[in-house]
């Protein structure tokens, strides 16, 4: 039995995407001071850092920003927490302002006019949520529902702060790369669609995830989420799962999945790719590497 994983006391919006006057409020982070300084109870003022407790985690899974861009966004933003099954940002609303995620999984869909829902995307730390609408120069609004799938811990950053962090800071090609990343990933998830098993794609799915969640126990996931991520039906995904626990990658429990054998579980999602130089890290003229594309079947920062 896999025991399931708490990211500590819950504190959510209650289901409800927050409000203006919820967005628009004094900073919650219990190490922020007033000048700009920031800390962390017993450890004291910081100015300039990112507090080393768990109300400013750090970078974690996938992130496309980079680390030092990635510190900025959180300290601009104040905490709020989601627990599983809230909804985290709706459909149809005005992008009056986005969510940098620190920690946890949510999920990405979409409803269509004829009632069905699309799955869009998994999303986890260093990511952010709601950014599209948030920078639409037509104002418009959000395409998508963001539901968390596990307790999510984020930061909020409201619209125009936001887009004056941007412009200040001339972040705009990391954004463009961030939306280059993304639009890859959807080329990806279409071409799989009509060339994978629902075995190998599930594979994909689950060792993407465990790279999201820098984790090798995946909790919170329904086999109907699974079925929406992977393109399949509920019983392709249990026969998918039957599949990959008889040849040892996986161990199920209710909502959770524990990755026994990453090696297994790569051969079957056809991942070969090995880890590669940072791109803060001097190549062999000591100049800073270029930044390396994310591998295309695990997504995480490595090249193929």
């Amino acid at each position: 039995m896999l025991p399931g994983a708490e990211l500590g006391s819950r504190t959510s919006c209650g289901g409800a995407e927050p409000g203006p006057d919820q967005v628009h409020g004094p900073p919650t982070c219990p190490g922020r001071r007033d000048g700009g300084e920031i800390g962390c109870g017993p450890h004291g003022p910081r100015r300039a850092r990112l507090c080393p407790g768990a109300c400013c985690p750090r970078l974690g899974g996938r992130g496309l920003l980079s680390q030092g861009v990635w510190e900025e966004i959180v300290r601009e933003g104040w905490q709020r927490r989601y627990a599983a099954g809230d909804m985290m940002l709706r459909q149809g609303s005005p992008g009056t302002h986005l969510l940098a995620c620190t920690a946890g999984l949510a999920k990405v869909v979409q409803h269509r006019p004829d009632g069905a829902v699309l799955w869009l995307a998994f999303r986890g730390p260093g990511e952010l949520l709601g950014e599209v609408s948030v920078l639409s120069t037509r104002g418009e609004p959000r395409s998508a529902d963001v539901v968390a799938v596990t307790e999510c811990v984020t930061q909020v950053l409201d619209a125009a702060r936001f887009r004056r962090f941007v412009e200040e800071r001339g972040l705009g090609a990391d954004l463009l790369q961030q939306a280059m990343d993304r639009t890859r990933e959807s080329d990806e998830y279409r071409a799989e669609l009509v060339t994978l098993s629902v075995s190998e794609r599930l594979a994909r799915t689950l060792l993407r995830l465990s790279v999201l969640a820098d984790s090798r126990q995946l909790t919170g996931l329904t086999q109907e989420e699974l079925a929406q991520a992977v393109g399949g039906s509920r019983n392709g995904v249990a026969e998918g799962l039957q599949r990959l626990r008889a040849a040892g990658a996986v161990e199920t429990a209710r909502r959770v999945i524990g990755i026994t054998d990453l090696g297994v579980l790569r051969r079957w999602a056809g991942c070969t790719c090995r880890p590669a130089p940072g791109r803060n890290t001097p190549g062999p003229t000591g100049r800073a590497r270029p930044p390396v594309p994310p591998c295309p079947v695990c997504r995480r920062g490595f090249a193929p």
